[in-house]
């Protein structure tokens, strides 16, 4: 039944944009999508780890999403009142909008400092290289490298080793005609797009960093070129399985091509991946009075992302005894770590933070989109499409937890800041024509 209405939220987004043309790229359909086709697929209970939720996990499920849709209708009315001259229809924003709006852009310094990120990133590729002696993807013994604790021990280069996803985010704004009219321009872009793709994944062949890159680059497709249709979307999702089992293969977790057409149990690889986010949810929060429980952490959580290159940060979870980047205090199974994001805010806030904070995120995301319809600017598009990636996943991850997808954000807020020109200033008004509009 639970299954059934989460699935039937999912439909009904897919029909307001194949209906009735709406953008199904917003905020509030892509987080309702996400979170609802991941609980659904966790409440068909293919394992016994998913037991029923407890009445304050269900509060938090959905108190967050009814926060975070209200903060985006609010942000959606605002916006329509402070700019009623800035209609956005359901095209926005069209080619046009987006030549116009970004004519002044600076694509050359784009390009530049995109080099700079693709070097940055060369950088860690190079100390993974130097420590195991090849990338990740070429080694003898794939399964150990990418089990945990096998990785490349590399330090403080863990944070350009993995910017892969951040330096196609930063190319892919530059690859559409709409909003970039030099074609050896885009030509280097797609190159450098293509470059940073394959040897992010030859280094790190990992799902979220592949997820990464690909929705980013699908988002900004469906905002610069074309509407991405609902049977496109669910083709996509369709390959997101086949993906998964791929790289299942590559790590030898068992999976092979004869066991995914007839052995049931194959399916539970990616059951559990997705499932064990909601019930570790449920096993967090509704802790017996016996087991250790999480403290209140007033922010300290969240401020880990920044702080992360610190060095002294790495044993504060030790010192003040609370949950560390792999949830091991706060899980079911020992293998299956990860998280939704309500779990962050919770740890953080308690309830009120995982209902009341996704309202102060849809205002400002609901907001971006807003902005990004009406006026169409590269710097928009970029840190929005990268934005809405981490709301899809959402269900997985609380992102800002960790310094590399902070630093993601942070290098795109300062690209698009430095290479967005100035605006171009209004044209005086003809003192006498206004004194003749104003009457006597």
């Amino acid at each position: 039944m639970a299954s059934a209405l989460l699935f039937a939220v999912c439909a009904l987004c897919l029909l307001q944009s194949s209906v009735f043309k709406r953008d199904f790229f917003g905020p509030v359909s892509v987080y309702l999508f996400s979170q609802c086709l991941s609980l659904g697929i966790a409440w068909l209970r293919l394992t016994p780890q998913m037991t029923p939720w407890h009445a304050e996990t269900w509060a938090v499920f959905a108190g967050s999403a009814v926060s975070f849709s209200l903060g985006c209708v609010c942000a959606r009315l605002a916006w329509a009142a402070r700019h009623p001259h800035e209609a956005i229809d359901r095209d926005a924003p069209s080619k046009e909008l987006l030549a116009a709006a970004n004519a002044g852009y600076r694509w050359k310094l784009h390009l530049v400092l995109t080099l700079c990120a693709f070097a940055y990133f060369l950088v860690g590729l190079a100390a993974e290289i130097k420590d195991m002696g090849a990338p990740m993807l070429l080694l003898p013994d794939l399964a150990k490298a990418m089990a945990k604790g096998g990785g490349p021990n590399i330090g403080r280069f863990v944070f350009p080793f993995s910017s892969a996803p951040m330096v196609c985010a930063l190319c892919v704004v530059g690859c559409f005609k709409s909003m970039n009219p030099s074609r050896p321009l885009r030509v280097a872009f797609r190159a450098l797009f293509a470059a940073a793709a394959v040897l992010g994944f030859v280094g790190l062949p990992n799902r979220i960093s592949l997820f990464a890159v690909a929705l980013t680059a699908a988002y900004v497709f469906d905002l610069a070129c074309r509407r991405i249709r609902p049977a496109a979307i669910l083709l996509g999702i369709a390959a997101a399985f086949a993906l998964f089992f791929a790289v299942a293969q590559l790590k030898s977790q068992g999976v092979t091509m004869e066991g995914i057409l007839t052995d049931k149990k194959m399916w539970e690889l990616p059951y559990k991946y997705i499932a064990n986010n909601w019930w570790n949810l449920d096993y967090a929060i509704n802790r017996g009075n016996d087991e250790w429980t999480q403290p209140t952490l007033f922010g300290l959580d969240a401020a880990h992302g920044l702080v992360e290159p610190l060095p002294a940060v790495g044993r504060l979870h030790e010192v003040y005894n609370w949950d560390g980047i792999y949830n091991d205090r706060s899980i079911k199974t020992s293998t299956l770590n990860t998280m939704p994001y309500q779990w962050g805010l919770y740890k953080d806030f308690g309830m009120a933070g995982a209902v009341g904070i996704p309202f102060l995120v849809g205002l400002f995301l609901g907001t971006l989109h807003a902005s990004v319809r009406a006026r169409g600017r590269a710097g928009d598009v970029l840190l929005y499409s990268l934005l809405l990636f981490f709301v899809t996943f959402w269900f997985f991850e609380e992102f800002w937890f960790s310094f590399i997808y902070v630093s993601w954000v942070l290098a795109v807020l300062l690209v698009a800041r430095v290479c967005t020109g100035r605006r171009r200033a209004e044209p005086a008004a003809d003192p006498e024509k206004a004194a003749l509009d104003q009457g006597p």
